[in-house]
Formats: C-alpha cells, sequence, structure tokens
C-alpha cells in the first residue's frame, strides 16, 4: 500500500485554517481570523494576570492588560477598524475574548475526538485480523 493515502492518513490543516465564526457589531458583521499559537498564549497569560491580581491590581497594570486584550481582538478580527476596537465597552472585549478562544478550544476538542476515533477504528480492525 506504499503511497496510498487512506482519510484517517491525511491532517487537512488547510481546511482547519478556515473559520465560519463572526462577530455582529452596529450592524456589521467581522469574520474571525484563526487564532495563532502566539495569540492564544497572550490571551491565556492576560487571564491568569487579571485572575492572579484579583483586587490588588493597579490603574498602570489595568490600562497595560486592556490595551492587550484590544490588540488580540484587533488580531482576531483584522477588518475591525482601530475607531471600532476602541469603542468597545470592557464587558464587549472580555465576551469576544471568550467568544474566541472559546471556538478554538472546540476544535482542539473536536481534533482530539476524531483522533481518538481513529485509533479505537485502528485497534478494532488489528483485533480483527
Amino acid at each position: 500500500m506504499h503511497g496510498v493515502y487512506k482519510m484517517s492518513d491525511i491532517l487537512n490543516l488547510d481546511e482547519l485554517a478556515r473559520e465560519a465564526r463572526q462577530l455582529k457589531l452596529g450592524g456589521e458583521f467581522y469574520p474571525m481570523k484563526g487564532v495563532t499559537v502566539e495569540d492564544f498564549i497572550n490571551i491565556q497569560k492576560e487571564s491568569e494576570k487579571i485572575e492572579e491580581s484579583g483586587d490588588e491590581v493597579d490603574e498602570v497594570i489595568m490600562s497595560e492588560m486592556i490595551e492587550n486584550m484590544v490588540k488580540m481582538v484587533g488580531n482576531s478580527y483584522p477588518t475591525m477598524s482601530k475607531e471600532v476596537l476602541n469603542a468597545l465597552n470592557l464587558k464587549q472585549v472580555q465576551a469576544i475574548i471568550e467568544f474566541t478562544v472559546g471556538a478554538e478550544s472546540e476544535k482542539i476538542d473536536e481534533l482530539s475526538e476524531k483522533k481518538d476515533q481513529i485509533k479505537t477504528k485502528t485497534k478494532a480492525k488489528k483485533a480483527t485480523k
């Protein structure tokens, strides 16, 4: 079977890169660009900073965190203008980040499930031989 590929032998990353999720704000739709590993790590770091700091966040750290969060939203939704980004309220920014990270987490979970299903099918086939 050299040179012959079964469906489970190919992971189509191009298909995974396409993202159908969008934001709607002020009647406009903004398509989500897939979150890169770097974006995901930065989002996680910012979330951890906020959780760790609790009520002890000073104004400088808080403004820095908010700027980074807005930057992450801009990276995930590149068609959204700076004016629209800067007009968002904090609840909207947080909701967008949760929506964006949730989409990526769902993809990771889905891939993991598919991988487990393929392993199970492969084991079952080997057991019947």
